[in-house]
């Protein structure tokens, strides 16, 4: 008599992240170490803000070469069978964005997905109006602050993710970044979309302390968006979070500030952490970034003072003292007058760490700018 016992259950493997970009594809791009023997693993950080393996830290981007289009493959998707996702770029600081690609929903299982409406690869170029801009994926970013939040008040949201491209030989590609991404909360395999996107340069990160409301933004004179040292969900890139938005009063917008035709970045700032101790009148920022060699522009201007001696403070970055016995009016030439020191530091352990301690009065700074 013939059985009539189901047939086994097929035991499927997962098909991982390195499966598709590195065994098909046959990119030497790294990840992030492995976790029992299952790569994939790694990555999973819950969409915690932290670089690994080849990753870039680039919440906006830019063209590398400006005369030059930006170029699209997507190489899989691995999604809702039937979805269409959709590739977006946005202006930072806008709201709405532009659709350049669509993959055929029908391919949501698949590598080498097709073009909605059409039997050719999904494939294209674009050309944002905009000289930096991030990326969508359906309703997932690049600013990982305009994601869902999987804990407040933290450096979540990180649902897109960049990494340097590397061919068979190891050899990084120039301007070429893989972008993989996780829809918010499902699993952070990241590889529910994966893209091969050239022309691509990291945008300069660049944040404006000090400046009174979360998350608030100004736009320099080039046209580039500062955004706050304290995002929209309250998080803040200093500690201790106590630390006072300088002046009291809030940014006085007829204040002139000498040196400068970005007048709005100077007038805010942070250092004042209240009553305590001399020796305890120190503010940190940990902003997470890739490891390796970066340049930072520090921008000050002292509000408070007219007078050499009134502030002094040491800036270290990355543990060592870059800046010793620091005097805004002294290296300015002045109060309310601007001042940008220019420093190079080598980032270690996926954070770069920056320390202001003063020996008189409070620390003070307005900007930092981080050069890509």
């Amino acid at each position: 008599m013939a059985s009539t016992s189901p047939p086994p259950a097929l035991n499927i493997p997962k098909v991982q992240l390195e499966d598709i970009v590195q065994t098909a594809f046959g990119f030497k791009t790294v990840f992030a170490p492995s976790k029992d023997n299952n790569a994939s693993d790694g990555i999973n950080q819950k969409g915690k803000v932290t670089p690994q393996g080849d990753e870039v830290i680039a919440p906006y981007w830019q063209r590398a070469d400006a005369g030059k289009p930006v170029t699209v493959q997507q190489l899989a998707a691995y999604h809702t069978q039937g979805d269409a996702a959709k590739l977006r770029w946005f202006t930072k600081g806008a709201s709405g964005d532009t659709t350049v690609l669509t993959q055929k929903g029908v391919d949501a299982q698949s590598v080498l997905p097709r073009k909605d409406g059409s039997e050719e690869l999904a494939a294209t170029t674009f050309t944002p109006s905009a000289q930096t801009f991030g990326f969508k994926v359906d309703s997932e970013n690049s600013d990982p602050t305009l994601n869902k939040q999987e804990i407040e008040k933290a450096p979540y949201g990180q649902h897109l993710r960049f990494f340097k491209a590397k061919d068979p030989s190891g050899n990084v590609m120039p301007d070429t970044y893989l972008l993989i991404m996780d829809y918010s909360g499902i699993n952070y395999d990241y590889n529910d979309n994966i893209y091969l996107i050239s022309n691509l340069k990291p945008a300069p990160i660049l944040i404006n302390v000090g400046l009174a409301g979360n998350g608030a933004k100004i736009t320099d004179p080039a046209g580039n968006v500062w955004v706050s040292d304290r995002d929209r969900n309250g998080y803040a890139l200093f500690t201790p979070t106590t630390a006072k938005d300088e002046p009291a009063g809030g940014p006085n917008p007829g204040l002139d500030i000498l040196k400068t035709d970005f007048d709005d970045l100077y007038r805010s700032y942070r250092g004042n952490v209240g009553n305590v101790p001399q020796a305890q009148r120190q503010i940190s920022f940990n902003l997470p970034l890739e490891n390796g060699p970066h340049t930072l522009k520090l921008h000050f201007a002292d509000l408070a003072h007219t007078e050499i001696g009134k502030r002094i403070f040491d800036v270290t970055v990355e543990g060592q003292k870059v800046l010793p016995n620091l005097d805004i009016v002294k290296d300015a030439g002045g109060g309310n007058t601007a001042l940008i020191k220019t420093v190079n530091t080598n980032v270690t352990g996926g954070l770069l760490t920056l320390n202001l301690s003063a020996s008189v009065d409070y620390p003070s700074i307005a900007g930092i700018e981080i050069l890509r």
